[in-house]
């Protein structure tokens, strides 16, 4: 991955480090709630835009929670989830709180050491991941409002490229389009064509974006 960066979240109640789900007791669906997920390339070339008070990724962060939340009544169920690109789909899922909980356990820096010390050196496997991803959010999120804001370049490397591209097609067309925005942005000028087919493939009207800025446009509901 050359410029990629970050997304994935939802939330659970404590702030606690994401476990498993073998290893831990199912969540309990949520009545009715809004989801926000960030998913984040944690590949080093993208280093840099997260270092720093002023850093874009965190920039984004901090921005992305408060306009989300902003206009909506705060419910115990808010969820925000953040989850990581770099590696394979196993560990991808890093973290859940609730918005609170969230801005209070980070700032820039220890943002940026969380999602480097969670990052794997072994390739990007960006389409399975992310479709890891999607499939537990949605899982959790029971039909909630979700917004899925993805920070990458999305040059993987994966040997099952093709096939895990096919898949998150399929988790895509499935997700209710009524209650699902996403957002991508960094993406890698050479990709964007290749991320718009794969969305228009999947029937999803996305927001796609090359631009790396700390405040961009968020996607809408339908």
């Amino acid at each position: 991955m050359k410029k990629a960066l970050l997304f994935a979240l939802v939330l659970a109640t404590g702030c606690e480090p994401y476990v498993e789900p073998e290893s831990q007791p199912p969540i309990q669906k949520l009545e009715r709630s809004n989801v926000l997920c960030f998913v984040v390339d944690c590949s080093g070339s993208f280093t840099s835009q997260l270092t720093g008070n002023d850093a874009p990724a965190f920039r984004f962060f901090v921005s992305s929670i408060d306009r989300y939340f902003k206009d909506r009544d705060m419910r115990p169920g808010d969820r925000v989830i953040i989850s990581q690109l770099s590696g394979d789909a196993s560990r991808c899922l890093l973290y859940e709180g609730s918005p609170t909980d969230i801005m209070r356990r980070f700032d820039a820096d220890s943002l940026r050491k969380f999602l480097m010390d969670n990052a794997h050196p072994g390739g990007s496997h960006v389409y399975s991941t992310l479709d890891t991803t999607i499939q537990y959010t949605a899982s959790v999120a029971n039909g909630c409002d979700t917004c899925f804001l993805v920070l990458s370049d999305f040059e993987g490397n994966a040997p099952t490229e093709q096939q895990d591209r096919e898949k998150l097609i399929q988790t895509l067309r499935r997700l209710p389009r009524e209650s699902t925005a996403i957002g991508c942005y960094w993406i890698s000028p050479y990709m964007l064509s290749q991320v718009t087919q794969l969305m228009n493939e999947a029937g999803v009207n996305a927001v796609l974006e090359t631009s790396i800025v700390g405040d961009p446009a968020l996607p809408t509901f339908n």
